[in-house]
Order: C-alpha cells, then sequence, then structure tokens
C-alpha cells in the first residue's frame, strides 16, 4: 500500500482544490513532471495506467447508457407509431415511396368492440303431425222424404196457429242457434249426444236436451246425435213415433222425422265421427242440464225453442191423443200437481222466487181457492178439471185430496200416461201450472208457441183475482237465463 500514497495524496489534493469538477477529466493541460501537473514517475504526454483504466470504465458505461437511452427512443418512437395506426381512418393512408416507387399503404383496422350476447332464438314449437283432411259425414236421413205434420189442429185440437205454415207463427222459424258458417270451416271437434243414464225426471231431460244447442253455440261445433241417445228416450215418449207406428223407434222413417224436426244430424255412433276425422268429448244428459250459463241471445233462443216444440208437436208420439181424445172436444182445464209445497229461500223453489222477483207461493201450494179463483175468473169453473203430473214421479195425494174435496171444483181422476198427460195439459182451455216443476215449464213453453191461452205458471194477485204475468205478446221469462237459472230452457 506504500507504493500508491504519492499517487493517492495528489488526488485528494486536487479534489479539494477543484470541488465540484471532475478529477478524471482529460483535459488538454499537457503533462509533465513533478509540479508543472504531471504525475510522479509519468512521461510527457503518457497517462497513468490507474486513470486509464477508468477511463476505459467510464467510457464504456457512458456507451451503455447511450444504447440504453437508445432502446428507449426506439420503443417509444415504436409505440407512437403504433399508435398513429390505430388512430388512422380506415380511408387514411400513408403512402411511402421508394427508389423504385413501391407504394405501401397503411390502414388502420377497426379496433374491435365488446358487443352483447345476443339471447339464444326461442325453441320453435313442435310441429304437428300431419292430420288427414276430413271426410264428409252423409246426412241420410235429412234427404228421406217424410210425411207432412199437423196444421191446425193436434189430436183433433184448435190451436192458435197452422203448423205448417211458418207466416202463422208468433215468432220467427230459427232451426238452430248455429247458422250456416257460424262454425269454423274445418273444426274437428265436434258436440255429440250420445247414450246416457237419466236425470231426474222427463222436465229435467228436456231441459238437457235444449241444452245442447246452446253448448254448440257456445263453443262454435257442429252438432250431432247418435242412434241411442238419451234424447230419443225421451223425445219419443212424446213425438215422432207415431209418424210411423209400425217402425217403433228403430226405422228408417222414424228417424229421418226426428232429423227434420230437430235440425240433429243423426250418426249410428261416436265412431263416424272418429272416422271422418273428427273429435268429441263424451257428454252427459247431467252436464248438459248444467249448461245453462249461454251466450246465446235469449230472443234468439227463444225463437229456436219455439221452432223445435212447433216441429215435434206436429209429430205426436203413438198414442198420445188417447186421453184428449176420449173427451169429444168439450173444454176442460189442467192443474199441474206436484211435491212443491213450500218456498223456502234455501230451496230450488224458494230461489226462483228471489230470481223472478215474484212470490211464487200460491202456485207452489196450489191451494183450492187459488185454483178455483182463476176458474171462476175464465169461466171454466162449471167445466172438469183434470190432474196431471210426471209419469213416474210421486203424485201428491194430499194436494189432490184438498181440490177434490172442494165442491167448486170438478176434480177428475189422474191417468198415469205420459204422453197422454202432455197432450192433455198442452192442448187445455186453462192450464194452471207450477214454475218450480221442469216439466210444468216445458208444457207452459209449448202452450205459447202454438197460441193458446190461459197459461197461468207466474201469476200475481190483483185486488181478489189471481192473474197471469205471462201473456201471448209476452212471456220472454220463460227463456230468462238470469232470472230463472237451472230453470232456463
Amino acid at each position: 500500500m506504500a507504493g500508491f500514497d504519492g499517487l493517492l495524496k495528489p488526488i485528494t489534493q486536487r479534489s479539494r482544490s477543484g470541488a465540484g469538477s471532475n478529477p478524471f477529466r482529460n483535459s488538454n493541460v499537457r503533462r509533465g513532471t513533478g509540479r508543472d501537473g504531471g504525475l510522479c514517475g509519468d512521461r510527457p504526454g503518457q497517462q497513468s495506467p490507474f486513470i486509464s483504466s477508468y477511463e476505459d470504465q467510464k467510457n464504456s458505461k457512458y456507451r451503455l447508457q447511450r444504447r440504453e437511452r437508445m432502446k428507449k427512443w426506439a420503443m417509444f418512437l415504436g409505440a407512437a407509431l403504433l399508435l398513429l395506426i390505430l388512430l388512422v381512418t380506415p380511408d387514411e393512408s400513408e403512402t411511402l415511396s421508394g427508389d423504385n416507387d413501391l407504394v405501401v399503404s397503411l390502414r388502420a383496422t377497426p379496433r374491435p368492440t365488446a358487443a352483447a350476447t345476443p339471447p339464444p332464438p326461442p325453441t320453435p314449437p313442435p310441429t304437428p303431425p300431419p292430420t288427414n283432411p276430413l271426410k264428409p259425414i252423409p246426412d241420410k236421413y235429412k234427404e228421406i222424404v217424410i210425411e207432412k205434420g199437423l196444421g191446425t189442429t193436434v189430436c183433433d185440437r184448435k190451436i192458435g196457429v197452422d203448423l205448417s205454415d211458418e207466416k202463422t207463427w208468433p215468432s220467427p222459424y230459427v232451426p238452430l242457434l248455429t247458422p250456416v258458417g257460424y262454425v269454423p270451416e274445418g273444426e274437428r271437434k265436434a258436440i255429440l249426444i250420445g247414450r246416457s243414464a237419466n236425470f231426474g225426471g222427463i222436465g229435467q231431460m228436456l231441459t238437457a236436451f235444449f241444452h245442447t244447442y246452446n253448448k254448440a253455440y257456445d263453443l262454435k261445433r257442429n252438432l250431432y246425435v247418435t242412434k241411442d241417445s238419451f234424447a230419443w228416450t225421451i223425445l219419443f215418449q212424446l213425438f215422432i213415433t207415431g209418424a210411423s207406428p209400425a217402425e217403433k223407434t228403430d226405422g228408417e222413417k222414424i228417424f229421418a222425422v226426428a232429423r227434420q224436426t230437430t235440425n240433429i244430424q243423426v250418426v249410428d255412433g261416436g265412431h263416424v265421427l272418429t272416422d271422418a276425422g273428427m273429435t268429441y268429448e263424451a257428454e252427459s244428459a247431467t252436464g248438459f242440464f248444467y249448461h245453462q250459463k249461454s251466450t246465446a241471445d235469449p230472443v234468439v233462443v227463444q225463437h229456436q225453442r219455439e221452432t223445435i216444440l212447433r216441429e215435434l208437436v206436429s209429430y205426436p208420439a203413438t198414442d198420445a191423443c188417447k186421453l184428449v181424445a176420449s173427451l169429444n172436444g168439450e173444454k176442460y182445464s189442467v192443474v199441474h200437481i206436484t211435491n212443491t209445497v213450500g218456498n223456502d229461500p234455501a230451496d230450488f223453489p224458494g230461489k226462483l222466487s228471489i230470481g223472478t222477483g215474484i212470490d211464487n207461493t200460491a202456485a207452489y201450494k196450489m191451494e183450492p181457492d187459488y185454483v178455483r179463483n182463476i176458474l171462476t175468473r175464465t169461466g171454466m169453473h162449471e167445466h172438469n178439471v183434470f190432474p196431471v203430473a210426471a209419469a213416474g214421479e210421486k203424485f201428491n195425494a194430499d194436494k189432490f185430496k184438498m181440490l177434490v174435496d172442494d165442491k167448486g171444483i170438478n176434480m177428475k181422476g189422474y191417468a198415469d200416461e205420459m204422453a197422454g198427460n202432455f197432450y192433455l195439459a198442452v192442448l187445455a182451455d186453462v192450464y194452471i201450472g207450477d214454475p218450480a216443476d221442469h216439466l210444468s215449464l216445458w208444457i207452459a213453453r209449448t202452450r205459447f208457441a202454438i197460441g193458446m191461452d190461459n197459461t197461468f205458471i207466474f201469476t200475481k194477485k190483483e185486488g181478489n183475482d189471481w192473474v197471469s204475468i205471462l201473456t201471448k205478446d209476452d212471456y220472454k221469462l220463460l227463456y230468462d237465463r238470469v232470472k230463472l237459472g237451472l230453470y232456463m230452457g
């Protein structure tokens, strides 16, 4: 270390005397010996080995730093160029020309933007299986020629219209609630009136039958009836079979009359609809009965019901006129004997009184004073009075006995014949009915349809007399589904 003393000392001294300057900077001062600025042992113009080594390190470091700065500038310029390229619009370009006139166009590629992922397309509904075209159903019973029905008399008794002349009818001819074109073309669903157990008495079953027209109207479907339908079980008791007594209920002529009076196409069975490519739901008489909330116009319903009733009455059932014929044309009255006795609001008769706004107590009880008053007012108190009731239903013996015991009423005996009782009531000079009885309501509707007078079913008291609320000019109440409810025909 002693050999370096002479070297280190002058460096230290220069560092102190030249503060702030680089002691190792290569100056243009000529190097000499001793005090002339040269270091001991140096030759003039020759650097010390230590200083030469340090200069080399310094230059190497300087070159390294310069290269680093050039790298950073190159990176900066490259980034700037890339940014410039990205910012140039697709229609802008920069052309560089060289000695060989090569032109390079730089076009910017639009920066992709993140787009919202569209929802998957909805799953298409399954393709329905191909359906076979509908086959026409032959309406053979419509084409069979039938004999003309009755005209101005039924069971040889005069009525108020000519059944064969629509011009004499009090309401227009309306064979169906569903006019031509009402049911959509190609409709495959149908209403089929098929076989069914009976529901209630004959009055309820008549209501169930007529409600089939309403259901077909409400659902916009065609209406069909099978040969073994409950409809014929009921209707053949009162109508049609007299057109051909020898055929009973299974002949071609019978079903031709049935088809042309009800205006419902008759088929052999449900398989006929299936073979034609149609479908139907099996419906019981009970189901049809409770389909009373129809959307059909009540006035149109009235006209349609009266059209069918007139057509049916034109062809009475076999032996239906026996009771009427036995009277030989004499005047008579009919009282409908039922089991209705009270007007409890919780029961159907009471609900009917509430719905119609009419106190029907007198009609329900059918007491002698009520019956006698009506007979006297109509001038029929000296003529015979016959009781009627639905066949097979319990006859109210107490009501009947009170009427028989009254000296002012010529009450006769009861004959348990369904068709006979029906026509006896329909053709009577005076009919006193029970509004809570379905059969009684159908008798009243039939009487108004054929123009009969003196129908007392909804009544009120004026002074001391009982009068009918319904008249030949206004009996819409019999078809008012809102007021009648389940009793709507």
